[in-house]
């Protein structure tokens, strides 16, 4: 199965912890939605913008993790959602928060840990990054460059396979 990851879970190494069996497919689009800042990455329907994201192939024990992390049900819902990547469709898994969480987190912004975090997996994946400010100079917490290079190698392998 497909997930599409649009903040801290398109950090490789991150997610490499969290989701060990999960494989980095390449950077993809969902179209007709925005990212929105509400202390963490989020995502809203809005006709018209896109997500720049990274797809992943991921295993139902990925899924699971990725429900404890994410705090499924309670905090985010997740849905399938037809991305594109290298012209093709697919349909993957996202996350969304609810609407209570919506609404408690409106307004906060990112910490400067997490907007790092998010910002290396953009950059180390090819990926516009939105998370980037004059302040952010990518160093810190998002840098694992051990673990980058072995899901690179997984990356290579399994987007060879399928494309």
């Amino acid at each position: 199965m497909y997930y599409f990851a649009y903040g801290s879970n398109m950090n490789l190494s991150y997610m490499y912890l969290r989701c060990p069996g999960a494989v980095p497919l390449g950077p993809a689009v969902l179209y007709d939605y925005r990212v929105v800042e509400r202390g963490y990455a989020d995502i809203d329907r809005s006709p018209g913008d896109c997500v720049h994201g990274l797809l992943w192939d991921v295993t139902e024990s990925d899924v699971q993790a990725m429900d404890l992390y994410e705090e499924y049900p309670e905090w985010y819902i997740r849905y399938e959602v037809p991305v594109e990547m290298d012209r093709c469709d697919f349909f993957a898994i996202v996350y969304e928060m609810t609407p209570e969480t919506k609404q408690k987190s409106e307004g906060k912004l990112y910490s400067d840990d997490y907007r790092k975090i998010c910002s290396h997996g953009a950059d180390n994946n090819g990926i516009i990054n939105c998370f980037r400010t004059a302040d952010n100079d990518n160093a810190g917490p998002g840098d694992t460059p051990g673990l980058d290079k072995l899901f690179k190698d997984r990356y290579r392998s399994a987007r060879d396979d399928l494309l």
